[in-house]
């Protein structure tokens, strides 16, 4: 029977990067199994479809990169599909989908394309600390046009301070 699945997680990235294949061979090795006779190692399909069988709760490629799975299953009744970049090859990911629409692979795949990344680039850094030097040139351009406008005030019209401050602040 089909229903609403919640996950939390994370993928982080595989630190030395494996093959499905491989990724096949090493996790039959550690449970001292051998590949069933009717999947042929050597064929690209068969590769894919006994990783799904046998792996794809615990790793997903993503843009040819290889992401191990640290999944929990929550109660949910509403569909999510939220992940963000937390940084060195880690993404932190909420799914809640119902299970007869998609599967957890799909779910997944659809939270990455939907991702957040938490991380500025140098360039984005750059660009907003320019921005901010822009808005305290302009402040320091208004300021000092300010005091020009008070000082041709005073003495144009031999005003006190406190008359010429009044005056260019309503001018400008």
């Amino acid at each position: 029977m089909s229903d609403y699945e919640l996950h939390k997680g994370t993928l982080r990235r595989l630190k030395v990067q494996k093959s499905k294949k491989e990724l096949i061979l090493e996790y039959l090795s550690e449970k001292n199994e051998e590949i069933p006779s009717y999947y042929n190692i050597e064929e690209e399909d068969d590769i894919n479809e006994y990783f799904m069988d046998l792996l794809s709760e615990n790793y997903i490629e993503y843009n040819n990169i290889m992401y191990i799975i640290e999944n929990k299953e929550i109660d949910s009744d509403s569909d999510i599909f939220e992940c963000e970049e937390t940084g060195n090859g880690i993404y932190s990911y909420r799914l809640s989908y119902y299970n007869g629409g998609c599967g957890f692979e799909e779910a997944l795949e659809t939270a990455l394309e939907n991702k957040v990344s938490k991380r500025l680039t140098k360039d984005d850094i750059k660009l907003n600390e320019l921005e901010n030097l822009w808005k305290d040139l302009d402040l320091l351009s208004s300021i000092g046009e300010w005091k020009s406008k008070v000082k041709e005030f005073k003495e144009t019209y031999n005003l006190t301070d406190k008359e010429a401050i009044s005056i260019a602040n309503k001018t400008l």
